[in-house]
């Protein structure tokens, strides 16, 4: 007998951090959630950085250039940061995981620690694609994918590129889209699930030499 979980409905409160540019909906909400995040981030690192009398004395000689060029860097890396989201967002945030499980953020960290979540790091913080959930559940067996992709955990973001990415040169189901499918007991979403688990392996080896 084949007995599922019945399945809760997300939670209204559910909270999307989609980086910018992002879509046309709450533009204005992502990019000022964007901005705190930011500024947050960067307050911490500044202080920590400023603190050195070798950089503050760099810093009273030519204030003006270094802010200038810390600037530069930071549109830089927001621009890569934009790729990433278009092709692996957008994302849920801790507390959005947590209240979409019913668990603490605490939990959810566990979770992620124990691969099964995959959270990606931005700054200071971490944020959690929202492919990986199937309604409110985490994919099934994608710790045990995971561990084979990428078992030293050292490429977060590669991992989630390659679970969006079609198994198939020619394009096709995601490895994502094959997890979601896979229902214990039934022989074609078990030939799924081996092929995709077969696929991180294969990729896992590939990487690793």
């Amino acid at each position: 007998m084949d007995v599922r979980k019945p399945q809760r409905e997300p939670p209204e409160e559910t909270e999307r951090v989609v980086f910018w540019p992002g879509p046309p909906a709450g533009e204005v909400e992502q990019r000022d959630m964007f901005r705190s995040l930011i500024l947050r981030s960067l307050d911490v690192r500044l202080r920590d950085m400023l603190n050195g009398s070798a950089i503050n004395a760099a810093l009273n000689d030519h204030l003006l250039d270094a802010a200038e060029k810390v600037a530069e860097q930071m549109i830089a890396a927001i621009s890569t940061v934009s790729v990433w989201d278009d092709r692996v967002g957008p994302f849920y945030s801790a507390a959005t995981v947590s209240t979409l499980l019913s668990i603490t953020r605490q939990a959810t960290h566990k979770k992620m620690q124990r691969r099964q979540l995959l959270g990606l790091p931005v700054g200071g913080d971490v944020v959690y694609p929202t492919f990986q959930f199937h309604g409110t559940e985490p994919l099934p067996h994608l710790s045990d994918v995971l561990t084979q992709l990428d078992p030293d955990d050292r490429d977060r973001w590669g991992d989630a590129l390659w679970l969006l990415t079609p198994l198939d040169t020619e394009g096709g189901p995601t490895p994502a889209d094959l997890l979601r499918s896979v229902s214990a007991g039934r022989t074609v979403q078990q030939r799924n699930l081996n092929r995709v688990l077969a696929e991180a392996r294969d990729a896992g080896q590939l990487w690793a030499s």
